[in-house]
């Protein structure tokens, strides 16, 4: 179950906080991308240590956020991540 995986950033990307708002540079393709508050927060939160599961339950402890929604969009942003090889499962190494 995706809920269950462990992400983490790939090493490729870098990121920088800009005004509240998290910047990520693809340095593989150049390609930018900018993230709102919530978004830049999961970003932080993949590290190689959490379940996506984890990931959810901080999203709802830290914004006004039902839980249903929080598991509906932190997946979709990681499975962006994913699709977009900024982050990778542990057992898809870097």
């Amino acid at each position: 179950m995706f809920l269950d995986e462990v992400c983490t950033r790939s090493s490729h990307v870098i990121d920088r906080d800009l005004q509240g708002e998290a910047v990520l540079l693809d340095l593989n393709t150049g390609i930018y991308f900018s993230l709102n508050p919530v978004g830049g927060y999961i970003w932080s939160l993949l590290n190689g240590q959490r379940t996506v599961r984890d990931i959810v339950d901080l999203v709802v402890a830290e914004f006004d956020v039902d839980p249903e929604t929080a598991a509906e969009d932190t997946t979709a942003l990681v499975r962006d991540f994913l699709e977009q090889k900024l982050a990778h499962t542990a057992n898809e190494g870097a």
